[in-house]
């Protein structure tokens, strides 16, 4: 079978990159609105040439940019974490839902957390997008700055909750302008959700085409723990998919599994009892037990983090 010609059409993204993306690169070409910025073109061409029924053409393009993508997390990965090893041994996800505003309790607790987390220097990653994700690397940008810089910047932020108004890139612009020093975080996106912006304090972001392959890349490479604020379906998914990991060690470590949200997850939605039980029958189910816990308070959640780090066997 010969090989699809990648010159059959001109493509807005490259499908041999060798590095990951930037916020500058994916925003480039904007005048304030989102639909005017590269991120939205490489969204739309999928919108209309890959998200249903790609031609070969189309869909070998996609899987060889994912693939290219994979390659350069692996690189970031592999660089050194401040607190020893690799990034890829102290990685925490934070997992949440997309539509919590910037003035809401919980994106300002989030914030906090990863500010935190990165503070000491672990490597913070989220899904890239708006609401809970926003706040998980805003907070993890501003690790070199007091915690008080998160209030300060939630209070530009918090002016536009709207991510199709102009006024809310341009809030997140004032943020990077106050606060220029930047800690590295990760951001996974897909251009399967492409109509949200991908926000602009991941220093590094893993985009894929392929949500399935996005989601069990980010949870598949928090080997230093998931946190899971609060979310509905999509985080609920997640919850369970992280939860097959570690039942059966797939990755040959268990990972610890942080609720943030105790009223949340034991009684709004049920969810804590049924992964008890779940947990219960894993064949790890010993060790998996000791990574679950469930907080409301942001520090808590990250002192348990560093003690499961600390408690972890030497390599």
């Amino acid at each position: 079978m010969p090989t699809p010609d990648l010159q059959a059409r001109d493509l807005p993204f490259d499908p041999l990159r060798t590095e990951l993306y930037s916020p500058d690169e994916l925003l480039s070409g904007s005048d304030g609105t989102l639909e005017s910025t590269r991120d939205y073109a490489i969204y739309q061409h999928f919108s209309t040439f890959g998200r249903r029924n790609p031609s070969r053409n189309e869909a070998y393009v996609e899987r060889l940019h994912d693939w290219s993508i994979d390659e350069a997390l692996r690189r970031f990965l592999a660089e050194s974490s401040p607190v020893g090893g690799s990034r890829e041994t102290t990685l925490v996800a934070v997992m949440g839902g997309h539509g919590k505003s910037r003035s809401s309790s919980e994106y300002r607790c989030v914030a906090q957390l990863s500010h935190e987390l990165a503070h000491c220097g672990i490597t913070v990653a989220s899904g890239g997008g708006p609401g809970i994700m926003e706040a998980t690397n805003l907070g993890a940008s501003l690790a070199s700055y007091p915690l008080e810089a998160v209030d300060e910047a939630l209070a530009l932020l918090s002016v536009e909750n709207d991510y199709r108004k102009p006024e809310y890139l341009r809030a997140a612009r004032q943020v990077l302008e106050r606060f220029p020093i930047r800690t590295p975080s990760l951001a996974v996106p897909t251009w399967f959700y492409g109509h949200e912006p991908t926000n602009l304090f991941g220093t590094a972001i893993a985009k894929y085409f392929s949500n399935g392959l996005r989601e069990d890349t980010l949870l598949a490479i928090a080997k230093g723990g998931v946190v899971f604020a609060p979310g509905k379906a999509g985080t609920w998914q997640e919850i369970f998919m992280d939860l097959a990991q570690n039942f059966y060690k797939t990755f040959d470590v268990v990972s610890p599994m942080v609720f943030l949200g105790r009223d949340h997850y034991e009684s709004e939605t049920g969810i804590l009892p049924v992964i008890r039980k779940l947990v219960s029958l894993s064949p790890n189910a010993d060790e998996l037990a000791s990574m679950l816990h469930v907080t409301d308070d942001a520090l808590e959640a990250v002192a348990f983090l560093r003690e499961c780090a600390r408690s972890k066997p030497t390599p």
